[in-house]
């Protein structure tokens, strides 16, 4: 009975220890850059969505907060520090600047601004294309769709943006139809069909 008991416990230990037991262990996903996502999603047959980020305000959104008027809106914010160094600012222009360095890869840059895993979610689990094949499966790993309430957590009036670049508030439905990135129909054979059951738009 003793014999037992020790044993229970020695299992009980080991259970504790290797909380997956014989299952495999839950990868935490990282982000791995655009570059990396470039690899599939460029060219024409996948309508040229690099490039077309390449272009955005979003691939320069961390390079933005070195121009004279990001210091007065930080300024104006009460930030006592450089932009591309304050958190606060960073949280909305740097894909990534709240993840610790184990959940980056070591090919990703945070210098590359808004990328596309601000909005779609760390890639490197759901990166493959066999993965990325199967819309169920690739949300499991965590492709996140982005909808207008995501996008709203950043584009939302500030004061002190507004004093300086008086600008509107974003139409963000209308910002949504601009970036959109969908895979051209008959894309090749070879290259990513669907993320979301026909196209990789960013408003799905």
């Amino acid at each position: 009975m003793r014999h037992q008991i020790v044993l229970g416990c020695l299992l009980m230990t080991f259970l504790l220890s290797h909380p997956g037991g014989a299952q495999e262990s839950k990868r935490e996903p990282v982000y791995v850059g655009a570059r990396v996502c470039a690899s599939c999603h460029e060219g024409p047959e996948m309508g040229h969505q690099y490039s077309r980020w390449l272009l955005s305000k979003h691939s320069l959104a961390y390079a933005a907060l070195a121009l004279p008027e990001a210091a007065e809106m930080a300024r104006l914010s009460g930030i006592p520090i450089e932009p591309q160094k304050s958190p606060v600012c960073l949280g909305c222009h740097a894909t990534g600047s709240e993840a610790e360095d184990w959940e980056k890869d070591p090919a990703f840059s945070m210098e590359d601004g808004v990328q596309c895993e601000m909005c779609h979610g760390p890639g490197s689990e759901y990166m493959d294309e066999e993965v990325m094949r199967d819309p169920a499966e690739a949300a499991r790993l965590g492709l996140r769709k982005p909808t207008a309430d995501l996008c709203a957590k950043c584009h939302y009036v500030k004061g002190s943006h507004v004093a300086v670049h008086q600008l509107p508030q974003l139409d963000i439905q209308e910002a949504l139809k601009t970036i959109a990135h969908p895979t051209p129909d008959g894309a090749r054979p070879g290259s990513l069909l669907t993320v979301t059951g026909r196209e990789t738009g960013a408003d799905g």
